[in-house]
Order: structure tokens, then sequence, then C-alpha cells
């Protein structure tokens, strides 16, 4: 990909708009660093903010359920046996000592994200400014704020650290591309590959993907260079990794077993809709008409001209990693969810940036401000921060409905409902909930909400039942939460009768209408 710049000309006076428009260019070029450090602090703080304001997701909760063992033992044995999160041991390890930070516990567990993603966007801008002058660096960097893709960098789950593994895998390899066979940067650049692509590996069950796209790359790069045997044995050295997960499968295949989503064509594409955003369409619109409206002679750009035929060979490879993870899943995983394939997101960042760059690299001014567009976008979760409530809605006041039933124990048909009320509900309610489940009934989560249920209920040593032992020892009691154990209790006859809502959740009073059920 070529890519041309203009050079600076000094002619305008400052009063003049296209003079100011040179001059904001230049200020972009002067001060990259700069303008990178000021993104960091805007983004830590955002997602600081944005992280306590927002609720933790189903999968968080599991996640924390692994992450509050006691130790580092108990943790591998939970791993072994009954996993609630399915995740290789990287980010469940990384969980488990972010937790012990001496923050809030929601912001603790999703610190590691909040790093990672802030990792795999310094990896772009240093991808793209090997190639290409600071704005079309900078736009790299500035992107992933502003995809939907951002929202997992406030999640506690292992994306955001297999996106930054990702990242830093292109730069590492581009990295060993450019330097001569033996050199020290080429040693060290092999070493940083292997140990991403061993983070990769470890971090997701899909993290192997990565491989792909740099496989292609490398192959394009053989057709010119011949083979790169270093770079070809750091591959191999870094799927190796697998083998340290091995000792977890078996417990992780129950939970395929039983795939709570299938696979559909529209997941797709809603994975390829993380990739778009009305804030970079509104900037490509912007570059647009600048380029056609406001065209001044171009000179040749110093310096590197474009990524290499290798390196685009990468980038769209990865750029169609949806497809061959979707594919995939229709003759193996039969499970297929956009997150599956977010590292597809560094290709269109790629893509996007170097757009907006070639489209006002005759008018580098428009280039800064729409930096300053995209900072100011990035900025709003600060002002939805001051609405949200990171609990959900839950208090630690015990609603005035559970007040009128002191002595009834409280069935919880599920664990996301069962954790929530646990972890930020009143205190008295831990010790009347019981978590009360039918292995088979299906709940929203399909057959694997009971295997989740029996992992959860076993890590945290929680008080819970199968449903025909619950029902025979019970004669009244509190139902909250899903249709799971509603439906067979109204098929079996029991008085069910909907009381109204504790924190958001169903809450019914069941009594045994006649003798015990069978």
């Amino acid at each position: 990909m070529i890519v041309r710049q203009s050079t600076i000309e000094s002619s305008h006076s400052p009063e003049d708009f296209q003079g100011l428009m040179i001059k904001l260019g230049a200020l972009v070029d002067r001060h990259e660093h700069a303008i990178l450090a000021f993104g960091l602090v805007l983004y830590f703080i955002r997602s600081l903010a944005w992280s306590q304001a927002t609720a933790m997701l189903p999968d968080e909760l599991l996640t924390y359920v692994q992450a509050q063992s006691p130790t580092l033992g108990a943790l591998w044995t939970t791993l072994k046996t009954a996993p609630t999160a399915v995740d290789p041991p990287l980010n469940p390890l990384l969980s488990f000592f972010a937790l012990r930070l001496p923050l809030p516990f929601t912001l603790a567990l999703r610190i590691p994200e909040i790093l990672s993603y802030a990792a795999m966007m310094l990896s772009l801008f240093v991808f793209v400014r090997r190639r290409f002058p600071p704005a079309a660096a900078l736009f790299a960097f500035a992107l992933p704020m502003v995809l939907p893709i951002v929202s997992f960098s406030i999640q506690n789950r292992p994306y955001a650290l297999w996106m930054a593994a990702s990242g830093w895998a292109l730069v590492c390899w581009q990295s060993a591309t450019r330097e001569a066979a033996g050199g020290r940067r080429r040693v060290l650049s092999l070493c940083g590959l292997y140990v991403c692509l061993t983070v990769a590996v470890l971090t997701h069950y899909l993290g192997a993907l990565i491989f792909l796209p740099l496989m292609a790359g490398e192959l394009w790069r053989s057709r010119a260079s011949g083979r790169d045997i270093p770079i070809w044995l750091t591959f191999v050295a870094g799927g190796a990794a697998i083998l340290l997960y091995m000792p977890f499968l078996e417990a992780a295949s129950a939970y395929r077993a039983h795939p709570w989503h299938g696979v559909f064509a529209r997941d797709l594409e809603e994975t390829y809709m993380l990739g778009i955003s009305a804030t970079i369409l509104g900037a490509i619109i912007i570059a647009v008409v600048a380029h056609l409206f406001w065209k001044r002679p171009l000179e040749s750009m110093a310096g590197e001209k474009g990524f290499p035929s290798a390196e685009c060979a990468v980038l769209t490879a990865l750029y169609f990693t949806p497809a061959v993870m979707f594919i995939s899943a229709i003759f193996i995983t039969h499970s297929y969810v956009p997150r599956y394939s977010t590292i597809f997101s560094i290709a269109v960042v790629c893509f996007v940036a170097i757009l907006l760059f070639t489209l006002t690299s005759q008018i580098r001014g428009v280039a800064a401000l729409l930096l300053a567009i995209l900072f100011l976008q990035a900025a709003v979760p600060l002002r939805l921060s001051l609405r949200g409530q990171g609990t959900g809605g839950i208090t630690a006041m015990l609603p005035p409905l559970l007040e009128k039933y002191p002595d009834l124990p409280i069935a919880m048909p599920i664990w996301d409902s069962y954790l929530r009320f646990y972890l930020f509900g009143a205190d008295e309610l831990k010790k009347r909930m019981v978590l009360v489940w039918d292995p088979d009934r299906l709940t929203e989560f399909g057959n694997n909400g009971s295997l989740a249920n029996e992992a959860v209920a076993r890590a945290m040593h929680l008080p819970h039942a199968d449903a025909s032992e619950f029902f025979r020892t019970h004669h009244q009691f509190l139902l909250a939460g899903t249709y799971a154990l509603r439906n067979r209790l109204i098929e079996e006859g029991w008085t069910v009768a909907m009381l109204g809502t504790a924190y958001g959740w169903d809450l019914y009073l069941v009594t045994r209408a006649t003798g015990p059920t069978q």
C-alpha cells in the first residue's frame, strides 16, 4: 500500500485557513508522543470510570467464582475438575491476582483487561508507525476507542488480552522480517514473537487463530525471500503451548457437549459490525469530502512507502478470520458467537487508519481535526458513567417484598441471579438463598446452566440442592428468577403466586397445594 505525503510549506500567513491546517499537521508530526500520552491518559480515565458504572456480565461472574479461590492450588483444582469459566489457565491466573488488589472487586477484576486493551492500541501504533507518518499511527491508536469492540476493554474475559497478544505478535513478526538474520534485534524479535504467541494460545481456546494470518504473511513473503526457518520454528514453539492446557480439556469439554449457542449467519454479520461505528463512518465521510474539495500538489513521502505485500497479506488474512472461524464452527465446534473472532478488528483498524491518512495527506490539518474528534468521542463514556450503576440496580437494602417473608428460604434456579444477589444484595439474603436446579430442565443458558450451577456451588461452597430433593423437604418457599423451576412447579400442582420483583427479578410465593410431590 503506497501513500504519499505533501511537504509542509511555510509561505502562507498564520491567518490563512490553509496555513492553519498546515500548522495543525506539523503539530501532529512534532508532538506525536505527547498526543499518544494524552490518548493513553484519556483511555485509562474513561475505562476506570466506565468500568465502575457498568454491571458485570454473566461470564464475568463465572470468572469471579474461580478468582475467589483461596489458593492457587484450589484454583488449579477447579480448572481441572469443574471450571466455571471455560478458559485456558492464563486469564484465571491473572484474575486470581487482580482480585487481591486493594480496589473494589468489580474494578480489580477488570484491571488486566483495561491494561491489555491499552497494550493492543499501542501495538497498532507501533505496527503502523514503522511504515507511515505519525498521523496514520495515531489514527490506528485512537480508532479502537470508538469501535463497539471497546466494550471488551472493561470485561473480565480473555478477549482484550488475546487482542493485545495478537497485536504485539504482528509487531514482533514485522520486526523479525526487517532485521538481518543472526542479529541481536532479530533474536529479540523472535523471542518476543514466541512469548506473544504463547500468551495468545494460553489466553483462549481459540487463541491459535492468530497463527493463520501470520502463516499467510510468511508464506507470501517466502515467495520472494525463501523460507525463513527461524520464524517457522518460532511458530511451532509458540503453538506447543497448547500442551500446557491439555490437563484442563477433559473438564472443559463437558460444556462442548451441550453448546449454549448454535451457528447462525447473523452472528457472522454481527462480528463484522464490531468493526464499524458511526464515529468511524463520519470520520471517513469528512476525510472524503476534504479530499475531493481541497486538492494540493503532492510530493513524494520520505522514508517508508507503505506496508510491504507480506504485511498486507497478514492484514487481509486477519480480516477474514471470522469467516474461517464461522465455517469451522459449522463442522467442528457447533457454536459461534461474534466475540470468538475479535482479533479481526486489528486489521480493520489498520485499514481504516491508512484510508484516513491517505485521504488527508494533502491537507494534513484535517488529520489533526479528525484525531480531535476521535478523542472527544472516546471521552463520551465519562459522561455516561455518571448515570450508570455498576451493580445493575442491586443494593445492600433488603427489598420490601422479601421483608414480608423473613423466614422463608429463597430458591434461586440459576447461578447468574444467585451471584448477583450474593455479591451486591443485602447480607441477610445470603443465609436464606439456596441454589436449586433441575438438571433435566433447560435454563436461559441451555443445558450448560446446570453444569455451571454445579461448578459454582462447588467452588464457592454454596447451599444447593437438586430440585426434586428441595421440593420434598419444603412446603413453602420464595422463588426468584427464571422460568426453569416455575414451569415444573405449575405442572406438579404447586401454587405459584407472583409477588412482584426483587432487584429486578421476578419473585414468586410457592406453596404446596396438596400432599408431597412425587
